[in-house]
């Protein structure tokens, strides 16, 4: 979101997931369901790195 004056209002990054009773369904078969075929673009490097981040982080949290 941009201000008016053109600065930047804040950055956001959401992060779902659509399930079936066999686990986390790929983005690219919930778009083929819909009838859609679309080329998916590339995610910056940050955004890359969030992602492969997740997979060295502990599920379910740990309690301590």
């Amino acid at each position: 979101m941009w201000k008016q004056n053109g600065e930047c209002a804040n950055h956001a990054l959401y992060r779902s997931a659509i399930v079936s009773r066999d686990g986390i369904v790929a983005p690219d078969r919930v778009i083929e369901a819909m009838g859609h075929k679309i080329d998916r673009p590339s995610a910056p490097d940050w955004i890359q790195a969030w992602v492969a981040s997740e997979a060295i982080r502990p599920w379910p949290p740990m309690q301590d």
